[in-house]
């Protein structure tokens, strides 16, 4: 692929993401490998500028598999967003402009910096948090940890609920009490003392 690229257009630049991401693509979808090195690229914010990636040959090993992965993942969104007939265009309007990035514009109405942008955008939806499913030891630290954390929520939830509860209860028994505590005949006897008082109100009016 990067000797076929170098003889159709002879001096002429095209990116190194495009050729190396054009290899991989070819020869397969982005392994969960891949997807494991962008998702903790984003983790640890070393995603690259698809630029950058021109001078791969002097990057140490890590940050060469973070460069490669991005390759791939840019060259797999390109072709399912555009399809692979898209490409003899773009080459053709690259040799034409003698730019690879003057071809993006006509192309696809993008520059390169746009569509830098929107790759990574994409990239980070996908693959934020898929190293978590991947490092199987922090899976399951996180699954313990969010398993002990809604077993003591719920702990807490039905200590409160019996909590209440027992202040319900205690409140209508105390109401209870209060009402047997009651006389009746003390009942009777006030109830005659405001009559009684009523009755001299209204006799005191009358005079």
């Amino acid at each position: 692929m990067h000797i076929a690229l170098a003889r159709a257009f002879g001096v002429m630049r095209i990116p190194r993401w495009f050729h190396e991401g054009l290899a991989m693509q070819l020869a397969g979808e982005l392994s969960f490998e891949g997807s494991t090195i962008l998702s903790k690229a984003i983790l640890t914010h070393s995603l690259l500028p698809l630029d950058s990636i021109e001078y791969v040959n002097r990057f140490g090993q890590v940050r060469a598999q973070i460069a490669y992965s991005q390759s791939h993942f840019a060259m797999n969104f390109l072709t399912n967003l555009y399809g692979y007939e898209m490409l003899p265009e773009l080459l053709d309007s690259a040799k034409v402009y003698r730019r690879f990035d003057t071809a993006c514009v006509r192309v696809f109405g993008l520059t390169t910096h746009e569509f830098d942008s929107i790759v990574k955008i994409e990239m980070i939806k996908k693959y934020r948090y898929a190293f978590i499913v991947a490092d199987h030891e922090l899976f399951w630290i996180l699954i313990t940890a969010l398993s002990v954390a809604a077993f003591t929520v719920t702990m807490i939830r039905n200590r409160q609920k019996r909590k209440r509860m027992e202040e319900e209860e205690e409140e209508e028994e105390e109401n209870e009490n209060c009402l047997e505590s009651e006389d009746p005949e003390e009942n009777k006897e006030r109830e005659a003392n405001d009559d009684k008082k009523g009755n001299e109100d209204n006799a005191d009016l009358k005079g």
